[in-house]
């Protein structure tokens, strides 16, 4: 049998040079290199020679931010004008996480995607993009409780449900 590390690095190295860069798949290829960064040297073997996940995940941020729109949100490519909903709170929630990880992620240009995202919460025709963006603002400490609430009346799908679940387990009933 392959020993399990021999074989995800084909798969890493392919995430690694993903060519294309629009908001899902910038924030897709950081997201998986987030969760992996740490078994890049133990993958690469050699001292020196595995590629520097910080900086790739640095370029990615720095990326994501060159879509942020004049709203706060983020469009679907580097400066784009129209905001693309999904992709800012989707975007919001990796970013998040680098920063928890200790990356360096912008606060003014993080506090106006909060306040974005938290706007399609409070706005947004969609009951599955307003169940995510709940569950995302939570993570950035703003009370959702009484939106959570209504909008648990009209979701349907289990994984709406599950965010809202997440959004009030993180306490969404007030600020931390």
């Amino acid at each position: 049998h392959a020993d399990p590390d021999a074989r995800l690095l084909p798969a890493l190295e392919s995430l690694l040079c993903y060519p294309y860069g629009c908001v899902e798949q910038t924030t897709s290829r950081c997201r998986s290199l987030l969760a992996c960064a740490r078994l890049l040297p133990r993958l690469y073997g050699e001292e020196g020679t595995a590629p520097d996940a910080d900086a790739m995940l640095q370029s990615g941020i720095d990326r994501l931010f060159s879509m942020q729109t004049l709203r706060g949100g983020l469009a679907w490519w580097p400066g784009g004008r129209s905001e693309y909903p999904f992709g800012t709170v989707y975007a919001l929630d990796l970013l998040l996480d680098a920063k928890a990880a200790g990356l360096d992620v912008p606060p003014a240009p993080l506090e106006r995607m909060i306040a974005r995202a938290w706007r399609f919460l409070q706005t947004s025709d969609d009951p599955s993009l307003r169940a995510y963006a709940a569950e995302v603002v939570s993570r950035a400490h703003r009370p959702v409780g009484p939106l959570i609430a209504r909008l648990g009346e009209v979701v349907t799908r289990m994984e709406d449900r599950a965010h809202l679940a997440m959004a009030l387990a993180r306490g969404g009933e007030e600020a931390s």
